[in-house]
């Protein structure tokens, strides 16, 4: 987890997470826009999750 100016992010590492046999490194990456190289974003995809709260549990 990382916490940026427009509040938490986190990233995975899928090449290990799902076996990826390669050698090109990939990382998944949420809400961390800012911090990422324009040039080595290969998609981009909307993604919400809901926020977890003690009310909501």
């Amino acid at each position: 987890m990382f916490q940026t100016k427009g509040g938490w992010g986190h990233n995975a590492y899928p090449n290990q997470l799902c076996g990826i046999s390669s050698s090109w490194e990939y990382s998944l990456a949420f809400n961390l826009d800012s911090l990422i190289a324009k040039d080595k974003i290969i998609h981009i995809k909307e993604h919400h999750t809901p926020l977890y709260s003690v009310e909501a549990f």
